[in-house]
């Protein structure tokens, strides 16, 4: 049944959930009510060390439907190495929908173009960005969609 909902609401799961009476981030949070050890895994371990480095040669920012100050320290990622850190309750309704990438735009003070957002998901990232006009890249997987 989520499935064909998902569908039908064009991979929002926010859309979902308040197609079946409950908030626009609801899943965002259950997710953050639970203990983000037994819920994550660093995919690499260099990567604090490379996002460290990163932002000495420019400003980076995240942008996720999660809470993250809770759980970028337990993978030794200091939260201060961000500009903004941006989560789907800050906003009116978490990605896929435009309203997260378009406060993006306005704290960076970038024009869209000038952003590169990383993401995981074509639907929910690359797609919305887009709309936004910031350019994207796609972790995990290729598209033709991302930049």
């Amino acid at each position: 049944e989520f499935e064909a909902l998902y569908e039908q609401f064009h991979h929002s799961n926010a859309a979902v959930f308040r197609s079946l009476g409950q908030s626009g981030n609801f899943w965002s949070e259950c997710i953050n009510a639970a203990d983000p050890t037994e819920l994550y895994v660093l995919a690499d371990p260099a990567l604090p060390a490379q996002l460290q480095w990163l932002r000495t040669q420019l400003p980076i920012s995240i942008f996720s439907n999660i809470e993250l100050a809770n759980v970028l320290p337990l993978f030794g990622i200091d939260p201060a190495w961000f500009r903004h850190i941006l989560s789907a309750g800050m906003v009116a309704a978490p990605k896929p929908a435009l309203a997260g990438f378009q406060k993006m735009v306005e704290l960076s003070r970038i024009e869209p173009p000038e952003i590169l957002y990383i993401g995981d998901d074509v639907a929910k990232d690359v797609r919305p960005a887009k709309a936004v006009g910031i350019q994207t890249g796609l972790l995990w997987s290729r598209s033709p969609e991302a930049d």
